[in-house]
Order: structure tokens, then C-alpha cells, then sequence
């Protein structure tokens, strides 16, 4: 909802809403459309925007709002902010307001909707929890203050460590946009290959951001930040191939060390890792740590101790001679913290505000956040769809998870697929060995990563993986297979030349909608050759026949 005060107003005639934000207030804003700042200097999720002419496009839902504060010039967190009030504006996207016209009575809780501001109680002090804030101004400002200095030798290399659900990922996105107030460009190394942040499931990254991340992880502009180079895991979870895992982690960290020592001024790396830190789980990430260099390391405490990296996890190791400095922070499931306490009354408040009620009314889980990086994939892999009003391009159209995800399900099935000769393919399994004559049936059905095998490997060099490909169907007789990718950039697929098959799996509503029916819908029931059905996955989500 958005609501007139004195500071608040929208021109008739004009989609735009106009505020004017006191010294030390904030203002929680959800929808889609462009922030621009007339006067004064605001910071958007720990990114400093500085008026007359500073410009920001927007896209969020009630689960992932953004936070709008106009700050003091005593406060040292934001750099060159002048003293006083702040005034922006707010600019609703066309495709966004045509969308909301069209859903008028549907729920306000997607990206697609228009621009709007949420009036919540103490969100002005509560939207983030204090000491965040305090972690990522000490290391960023630290940091640019030693790189002008000349008193790092390497690029500094900042871990973010904790357990599930403790918001490593919140806290990553919000210090790298503090970073960027000093800095150019921010590697980010992807490690969580179950939620990951700017690519399909199934693959660690590492990207370049020179633009401040505000919206949530699914957002379909995230896809226009690019990647510097990614791997194929395969599976959510590392558990498959934990050595392989390493390997391909520890080649995306040198990478982003040669490159940065390369360029002109080094550029900090953030490592966002997963959620996994008990047994197999910490004795990889120690694996990947065990050969880096890093600088700076943030331990995310919950309530639960086993939930909690230990403080001697990144002691300096016998002979090492070196340690990196750490910091501890409060989850934000944490009940110890008044902070977190107050942030998630806020965040409660922003959801009532929005009238979004049932299961979706608390945090995304992770299958669901999981299966909105599915959607955002499929989108990708429909560059143009057919409407009624003739063809639009996918980046025009954003979707409402309630609403829309069945649509979705039916522009993937409605695009027309590449084809490509098996011939000119080599084929592997990240989990099991292939016989020849079963490739084809396979293949079938399956989600594949796309890798360009190069002829330096057996000197070292990791095979590259340029995206993802659903294997749509196959002609046994012609040995052609037709495939579904978000990858369209024509040059970069005839450089494709290995499919690797993993353990992905696409969400139920991608493979079976009102329209289409698939017959794939439990791959990988095998768990090895000759052992009988391995332990099926739940379905329970899917449609009855009586239903569809």
C-alpha cells in the first residue's frame, strides 16, 4: 500500500510518487520501477545515491523490500553524504503499471507490481540490525583506506560464514554495495550451489558487480550482471564430489586473484558460502580456505551453537604464520539480538501492510526459493513469447510467484528448442558412468550443463561452464537432441562442445501445467548400477488428474 503525508505525494497525470526524507529516517519501498534523488544523498541497502541526479532501478516484493535512508553528515557510514534532508522520487515502471492494472484484485506481493511506499513502524532504525551495518562500514572503509595506502600486498579476500538460514546472503548483498561506495567493481564468489545469486542452480560463480544489488535474487535484470566464469556441480549440495568441488572453487578464487593483481587498482573479493558446516560440509569449506589468502572472515551466529562456525575454524594454520581478522554478527533468526528481534518486527509489519497472507506470509523456504531461480531461468530460456498483443520481449514481463508461475511452465514448452547433432557432442555424468547405447535415454528429459571442454585441460585448465540446457526431447534415429537454453548468444554455443549430466531437477510447475503434460517427472532413481530404486524425492505438490 502507499499512503499522502506532507512529505508523500503523488501528481495527478503523473506515475511517479514524490518524498521528502528527514535526516536519520527511512522509508521501506516494494515494487518495480526507478528511484532518483534531487537533493541531498540517500543509502539504498548500504549503497550511497547522491542527488541531483542519482538514479537507481528498483524491482522487489514484500519478502525482499528495500530501504531507503536519508543520513546525517556526522554519520561516517555513508562518504561524502552533505547535512540535511534528502528528496526523491519515485518512478513506476510502464510494464509494471500495465501488469497491476491487469491484476488489480490479485495480491500485491510481486516484483511485476507498481511502486509503492510501506508506511511500518521503526522501520526508520530497525530495517537492518545495527551491527551489520557497523561490520560492513569498519571493513569497507578499512579496507579502501589500506588499498590507498599501499598496505595490501593481495586483493582482500572477505569469507561470510554461518549456518542455514542465517542471512549470509542478505548480509553479502548489503557488503558489496558498501564496497562499492569505494570501489569500482566487487568480485563475488558464489559457493552456494543450491541458492545461488545470479545463476540457475547447480553451479559456483564468479561475477563482477559494478552495480548495487537491491532486488531480490530471482530479479530478472540480476541475468545482466556478468559472469566471469562458472563450473558445473551438478546437484544442489556438494556432497556429490566434494573433490571436484574444491577444484572447481579453489580455480574460480585464483582467477579472480590474477585478474584483480592484473588490473590497474585490486578489487575486493566477497565469498558468500553455504549453509552446510557440520561434518562433510566444514571439512570442504576448510579444503577451499585451506589455499586462500583471506583477509577478512564474518562469522553469522545463531541461537544454536551447532549452527555456528567456530571462532578457531580460521586460526592461523602451523606454519601459516598468518590469521584473518573476524567478525561476529547476529543472525537474523537470532532472538539474543535485540537488533534482529526489531528488524523481523519490521519485516512482520511489511508483510501485514501488503495483505500477503498463508504459508507465503513467513520467509521463502528454500525449495521455494530455490524453485524462483528455476523461473528466472525459464524466462531466460524464452528471450520473446507470443501474446495476444503480438511478441514481447521476456525482460518486458515479470511474474508474481503465486500467480504466475503455471504461465511460465507454458512459454518454456511453447519455445522453440536449438537442435544439435550428438556426434559433435561428448557426454559425461558428474555422478555415475554412461554406456553408449544409453546415452540417448539419458539425455531425455534431463536438465545439462553446458561446457566448453578446452584443448589446455590436461594442462590445468577447468572446463567452463556457459549455462544450462533442458534436454527437451531427442531423435534416436537422426541422433539429434532438442534443447532449451538461456544461453542465445550464437557464438558462444557453437563453442559448446560437452553436455555434462548432473542431478538437477526442474520444480513440478516447469513440467507439468494445465497445457502440457511431461512424462519426466522422477529422474535419477538409480542411485548406481544394479543396486534397485534408490530413495525417491517427494512430489507431493504435483496435480492430481482430477485436478488438472
Amino acid at each position: 500500500m502507499s499512503f499522502e503525508s506532507p512529505c508523500s505525494k503523488r501528481h495527478k497525470g503523473n506515475p511517479e510518487i514524490h518524498h521528502h526524507i528527514e535526516t536519520g529516517d527511512s522509508v521501506i519501498v516494494v515494487g518495480r520501477g526507478q528511484l532518483r534523488v534531487s537533493h541531498g544523498t540517500v543509502l539504498v541497502h548500504g549503497y550511497s545515491l547522491h542527488g541531483p541526479r542519482g538514479t537507481l532501478d528498483l524491482a522487489c516484493d514484500a519478502h525482499f523490500p528495500i530501504c531507503i535512508s536519508s543520513q546525517d553528515h556526522t554519520d561516517a557510514q555513508v562518504p561524502y553524504v552533505a547535512a540535511g534532508y534528502a528528496t526523491i522520487s519515485l518512478h513506476e515502471d510502464e510494464n509494471a503499471m500495465a501488469e497491476s492494472q491487469e491484476h488489480k484484485n490479485a495480491s500485491s506481493d510481486a516484483v511485476g507490481s507498481s511502486l509503492r511506499i510501506v508506511q511500518v513502524p521503526d522501520s526508520a532504525t530497525a530495517f537492518h540490525p545495527q551491527e551489520w551495518k557497523d561490520v560492513a562500514y569498519t571493513m569497507a572503509s578499512s579496507i579502501s583506506e589500506a588499498m590507498a595506502a599501499g598496505m595490501i600486498g593481495h586483493p582482500p579476500v572477505i569469507c561470510v560464514c554461518g549456518g542455514k538460514n542465517t542471512g549470509k546472503s542478505s548480509f553479502c548483498r548489503y557488503l558489496v554495495n558498501m564496497l562499492l561506495n569505494y570501489n569500482s567493481s566487487v568480485d563475488y564468489l558464489d559457493m552456494d550451489c543450491g541458492q545461488t545469486e545470479f545463476t540457475p542452480p547447480g553451479l559456483v560463480s564468479l561475477c563482477e558487480i559494478r552495480q548495487p544489488l537491491v532486488g531480490p535474487p530471482y530479479y530478472d535484470r540480476r541475468a545482466s550482471i556478468a559472469s566471469k566464469m562458472s563450473h558445473f556441480i551438478g546437484d544442489t549440495s556438494p556432497s556429490s564430489d566434494p573433490d571436484a568441488y574444491v577444484k572447481h572453487i579453489l580455480n574460480l578464487y585464483m582467477v579472480s586473484q590474477k585478474r584483480s593483481r592484473m588490473a590497474a587498482t585490486m578489487k575486493p573479493l566477497v565469498i558468500n558460502t553455504y549453509g552446510w558446516i557440520q561434518g562433510l560440509g566444514l571439512d570442504v569449506l576448510g579444503a577451499c580456505f585451506d589455499r586462500m589468502e583471506i583477509t577478512h572472515a564474518v562469522r553469522i551466529q545463531s541461537d544454536k551453537e551447532r549452527n555456528n562456525v567456530s571462532e578457531e575454524f580460521f586460526a592461523a594454520k602451523e606454519g601459516a604464520g598468518f590469521a584473518p581478522l573476524q567478525y561476529v554478527i547476529p543472525a537474523l533468526s537470532s532472538t539474543a539480538a535485540p537488533s534482529t528481534v526489531a528488524a523481523r518486527k519490521v519485516h512482520q509489519g511489511i508483510l501485514a501492510a501488503e495483505a500477503v497472507t498463508g504459508r507465503h506470509s513467513s520467509t521463502y523456504s528454500a525449495v521455494e526459493r530455490r524453485n524462483m531461480q528455476w523461473n528466472s531461468f525459464a524466462l531466460q530460456c524464452c528471450p520473446a513469447y507470443t501474446t495476444g498483443e503480438g511478441v514481447q520481449s521476456s525482460n518486458e514481463y515479470y511474474y508474481s510467484q503465486q500467480r504466475d508461475s503455471a504461465d511460465i511452465g507454458t512459454r518454456l514448452a511453447s519455445q522453440p528448442p536449438y537442435a544439435v547433432s550428438l556426434d559433435v557432442l561428448e557426454v559425461s555424468c558428474t555422478h555415475s558412468s554412461i554406456q553408449k547405447d544409453q546415452i540417448m535415454r539419458v539425455l531425455n528429459g534431463s536438465v545439462v550443463g553446458l561446457c566448453i571442454q578446452n584443448s589446455k585441460r590436461k594442462q590445468g585448465m577447468m572446463e567452463e561452464c556457459v549455462g544450462l540446457g533442458i534436454v527437451r526431447s531427442v531423435n534416436v534415429a537422426t541422433r539429434m537432441l532438442y534443447i532449451l537454453t538461456s544461453v542465445h548468444d550464437q557464438a558462444v554455443l557453437k563453442s559448446v562442445n560437452h553436455l555434462v549430466i548432473g542431478k538437477l531437477d526442474l520444480p513440478p510447475h516447469l513440467l507439468q501445467t494445465n497445457q502440457f503434460k511431461s512424462p519426466y517427472l522422477a529422474l535419477h532413481a538409480m542411485t548406481a548400477e544394479g543396486t534397485a530404486a534408490g530413495a525417491g524425492k517427494s512430489r507431493n505438490n504435483l496435480l492430481r488428474a482430477s485436478q488438472l
